[in-house]
This record gives C-alpha cells, sequence and structure tokens, in this order.
C-alpha cells in the first residue's frame, strides 16, 4: 500500500523527489489522524474498559447489590443488615452486613449477626437464576424460589429458620 502511494505521487509530479516526499507526508499524516481514533476504540481498548461491567467475583460478599447475586435480609421488607452471595452456600459463619450506599445506612438493624435462622427477606438479583433458601444446610429440606429479579418476604415456616442457599436453571 505504501508502495503503491509513493508510485502514485511519483507519477502526479513527473518524477520529482522533493515533491513525492511532501505528498506522502500528507498522505501518511492524513491516514494517521483517522487510524489513530480508530484504534484506540478498537478491540484493545474497548477490552480494558469492558472489566469494570464484567460479572463479579464470584462468592464477592461486599454489601453491594450487583447482578447476579441474591441477597438475603435480616428484617421483612428488604431492610436491616444484609448479606449478599452468588453461589451455593451455607450460611453457618456468615454474618449481616451494613449496606454500602451512604444513603441507606440506618437500615444497620442486625449487622454483625449470623445469617443462619436470621433472614426475614431475600431479593434475587439475577436475571436467569432460580435463587432458593433452604430450611436446612447443604441446600436440603424444603425451600423457597425466587425467580429473576424477584424479591420475597420469607414465608412463615422459613423466617428465622433459614441454613443455606442455592441456585437452579
Amino acid at each position: 500500500m505504501i508502495l503503491q502511494i509513493i508510485a502514485l505521487a511519483f507519477r502526479a509530479t513527473g518524477g520529482d523527489t522533493n515533491e513525492v516526499f511532501v505528498r506522502f507526508k500528507k498522505a501518511f499524516v492524513s491516514v494517521t489522524a483517522i487510524a489513530v481514533p480508530l484504534l484506540l476504540t478498537g478491540p484493545a481498548f474497548s477490552a480494558q474498559n469492558d472489566r469494570a461491567v464484567e460479572r463479579p467475583v464470584l462468592g464477592d460478599a461486599n454489601g453491594q447489590h450487583e447482578i447476579h447475586e441474591g441477597i438475603v435480609y435480616f428484617n421483612s421488607n428488604y431492610a436491616g443488615g444484609m448479606y449478599d452471595h452468588s453461589e451455593d452456600i451455607n450460611y453457618v459463619g456468615r454474618s449481616f452486613m451494613s449496606w454500602t450506599d451512604e444513603q441507606a445506612r440506618k437500615h444497620t438493624n442486625g449487622a454483625g449477626q449470623t445469617v443462619k435462622n436470621n433472614a426475614a427477606s431475600v431479593a434475587n438479583y439475577d436475571p436467569k437464576r432460580v435463587l432458593r433458601i433452604h430450611f436446612n444446610s447443604g441446600c436440603k429440606g424444603r425451600s423457597q424460589n425466587v425467580g429473576g429479579y424477584k424479591n420475597y418476604n420469607l414465608e412463615k415456616w422459613l423466617k428465622n429458620n433459614n441454613a443455606s442457599q442455592c441456585w437452579g436453571g
């Protein structure tokens, strides 16, 4: 391609090498001005930016409402301390935390309490998977299903009687 540009410039100038150099330089600057912005918005550059919107690390209990997570709350109606997680887990040894949103810090009732046998409501932030809250550890026993992007107060028999959560299709 570069040789073709040089040959065209040579023919257009009648063989004047100084004029060929000037035309080649102008063509190079023009092509560069167009190519550089395209390269910066192409796959190599956007891959770096895509990292910010990737799915959270599985099992990341960080106190934020993120896609692909299930969140159990200490109180009914999605209030009080919360515990967020994206994997199948047993609640033993896990604790409710305060919300990270500054406006919601008043919802800290139950923060520090163990999750097992203390959850009253649940929200599913996964669009496709069903979240199951189980009565027993190991995702065994009766369970309540929470569909994608749904939230519920736990049924009376499960409220404050919950031991694990599992995901289904």
